[in-house]
This record gives C-alpha cells, sequence and structure tokens, in this order.
C-alpha cells in the first residue's frame, strides 16, 4: 500500500514534461562537460589528467542517462519518452566532431534501449520477451563498446 501511495505523488512529476527536459539537460552537462573542458580549456598536466579520468568515468563506466532512463521506464512505462531520456545527453558531443562525435550513436543508443526496454516490461507478457531482449542486446552492446574503446 506505502507502494502505491509513493507512485501517487511522484507519477505527476514525472509525467510533467518540463522536468523531462531539466532532467536531459542536466545529464547533457553531466557528460559533456569533462569533454568541452579538454578540447577548450588550457589545463595543467595534472588538471588534464584528471579531466581524462573523469570524462572515461562519466562516458564508459558510469552510463548515468542509462540508469536514468531504466528508471524512468521502469516507474512510467512509456518507451519513447524513456529512449530519448538514454539518447539525447550524448548529443551534444556532436559538436566536438570526430572521434567524440561517434558517441551518441555507440553509447546513447544502447542506454535509450534500456529504457525503452524496461518500460516494455509493464506490458504483458510478450511485451516481457521484449523488454528483457532489449535490454539484454542494450547490456551486451554496452559492455563491447565499452571493451572496444578501451583497448
Amino acid at each position: 500500500m506505502a507502494r502505491r501511495e509513493w507512485m501517487a505523488r511522484i507519477a505527476p512529476l514525472l509525467s510533467h514534461r518540463r522536468f523531462l527536459v531539466v532532467i536531459v539537460v542536466l545529464l547533457a552537462l553531466w557528460v559533456s562537460a569533462p569533454s568541452f573542458i579538454l578540447r577548450y580549456a588550457v589545463l595543467s598536466p595534472a588538471a588534464s589528467g584528471q579531466m581524462v579520468q573523469w570524462e572515461t568515468l562519466v562516458l564508459l563506466f558510469l552510463p548515468l542517462p542509462g540508469i536514468v532512463a531504466t528508471i524512468h521506464g521502469g516507474l512510467t512505462g512509456k518507451r519513447l519518452w524513456s529512449f530519448l531520456l538514454g539518447t539525447t545527453p550524448y548529443s551534444p558531443l556532436l559538436f566536438l566532431g570526430l572521434p567524440k562525435a561517434i558517441l551518441p550513436v555507440a553509447i546513447g543508443v544502447p542506454m535509450g534501449l534500456m529504457g525503452a526496454g524496461v518500460a516494455l516490461f509493464r506490458h504483458g507478457d510478450i511485451s516481457k520477451a521484449a523488454g528483457f531482449a532489449l535490454v539484454g542486446g542494450a547490456i551486451a552492446a554496452w559492455i563491447l563498446i565499452v571493451s572496444r574503446i578501451i583497448d
């Protein structure tokens, strides 16, 4: 009973479009800030090394847009918004040119598919199978991409 009360309180906030826009902007700032700082700021070698570590953490090992998209998809069941919530925060990296312009597709799409897959869990038995396939495929793709980038 307590879960239903909690969901009743948070559901209007999650479905509000302004809330989603603010979340996407904050996630885009989280994802792209280290890359833009490394590209345009003059840093000392020590600070540059720390920024590279932060960029590696943000882009590869802590996929916060995917985590947020997964939570949103599980709570609301909205597939498109969950996909966009996982994919869109990587779009500012397009302005950095190659090789960073590939990341919105290589990492952003699996993050969005995780959110859409979890959203499918809320829609019947066949959708649960499709959701498991999407989430499993997205996690496998993310692991393969991260392992190729690290090598």
